[in-house]
């Protein structure tokens, strides 16, 4: 579905606390991205990040990399305040926000998609079709905020997502990564409900005066489906309610486990599917994987590889065939299938090395030097026999995948 434009655009903003991930992203684009003078990677960050973020990207020239200054992409819709100043002002999700609309606001391609800088292309495609796809047949998913727990955070979100809408929105939208953005929808949501700025200024002032916490702030996926949602048959979307999908798919007793065990797990948090790979084990996977590759749910989150449970994860993720994997370079797919990358996986990933890794910390820092600081060394010992064991039991794994 291309018109006006001669490319597609992807759009990263990004900050030198997440320039870690940027090799990693890139390789796998490198290597995967099949017509890359298709697609123009936008790179949104902060004129003191530029030197350092050029040599990141110097081996990838072919990519189309394109770095956007966020001060001038600011300065260019009349906003003089500095990034760092509207971070602090605003916070962290309002700030992200503000990078991502605006950046797609003023590059000249009416096509996006938006990907964080933990993202990696996990197999063969071709940005072409993969825009093309979407657009010929766009959707949106969500989940029904009556039939779940919501977290303090999550409530906060969709009530300021109400307000800006002006409308009781009851679906929750973040059960997946395919988020792929239209301009000239964007340009209307503006027109009518303000600018990017303006939206964040209200929902700031809003919590401020009532005090729930200036740290929710908006969502632009959350945002930017909701209005979707709302002109569904304007903008020819489909859409899908997570929650009849499952329905229709399990048993109730299926269902109401599936929403009693994610509560458990993330309090609230997090979209039904949004984290569907940790949660495979209460759920038969086929039919929900079959789902997902049929409605074209190719770009996911599969931030942890749970080894306990990795060949219903391979099952799952060799059902779906996801092209890219969003929020997600901890695993032990694409690049990081390989003895090394799996073994890096269940080190980085697995509980007693988290715990190992709080201990060393405790023992570096001077300033924890006390009568229990002393006691640390026994548990960085501890906890090194326990990732040894885990290495062990995964070993087949790791060897051959």
């Amino acid at each position: 579905m291309r018109t006006e434009n001669q490319t597609y655009a992807v759009v990263t903003p990004t900050y030198v606390g997440h320039f870690g991930f940027i090799k990693l992203y890139l390789e796998s684009f490198m290597r995967f991205l099949q017509d890359p003078e298709n697609v123009v990677f936008y790179f949104t960050i902060s004129r003191d990040e530029e030197d350092e973020f050029k040599k990141i990207i110097k081996p990838y020239s072919k990519l189309n990399i394109r770095i956007l200054i966020f001060e001038d992409v600011l300065l260019n819709f009349g906003i003089s305040e500095s990034p760092k100043a509207l971070l602090d002002k605003y916070q962290k999700f309002s700030f992200q926000t503000l990078k991502k609309f605006y950046t797609m606001l003023y590059i000249p391609e009416r096509y996006s998609l938006v990907l964080d800088s933990e993202s990696m292309a996990v197999r063969n495609f071709k940005a072409k079709e993969l825009f093309d796809n979407f657009f010929k047949a766009p959707f949106i998913s969500g989940s029904e905020i009556k039939s779940r727990l919501l977290s303090d955070f999550n409530e906060n979100v969709c009530r300021n997502i109400d307000m800006i809408l002006g409308q009781n929105i009851p679906y929750w939208f973040l059960e997946n990564f395919v988020w792929f953005y239209d301009k000239k929808i964007l340009e209307v949501l503006f027109g009518e409900h303000g600018s990017p700025m303006d939206i964040v200024q209200k929902v700031y002032q809003e919590n401020e005066k009532n005090d729930r916490g200036r740290e929710v702030g908006v969502f632009e996926i959350e945002l930017y489906q909701a209005y979707i949602w709302k002109n569904l048959a304007k903008y020819k979307y489909s859409f899908f309610n997570i929650d009849q999908v499952l329905r229709e798919l399990y048993s109730d007793e299926i269902y109401q486990n599936f929403l009693k065990m994610h509560g458990k797990f993330f309090g609230g948090n997090c979209g039904l599917l949004e984290r569907v790979m940790n949660m495979l084990e209460f759920i038969p996977c086929e039919k929900l994987a079959l789902f997902m590759r049929e409605h074209n749910f190719n770009i996911i989150r599969c931030d942890t590889i749970d080894y306990k449970f990795y060949p219903l994860q391979k099952k799952f993720l060799g059902i779906v065939n996801p092209c890219i994997l969003a929020a997600s370079q901890g695993h032990g797919l694409g690049l990081n299938d390989c003895v090394m990358g799996r073994l890096k996986a269940i080190i980085l990933m697995s509980r007693p090395a988290n715990r190992l890794k709080k201990h060393l910390d405790l023992f570096l820092s001077p300033s924890k030097r006390n009568l229990k600081w002393m006691f640390e060394p026994l548990s960085i010992i501890y906890y090194s026999f326990l990732v040894v064991l885990q290495v062990i039991r995964y070993l087949k794994i790791i060897i051959w995948g």
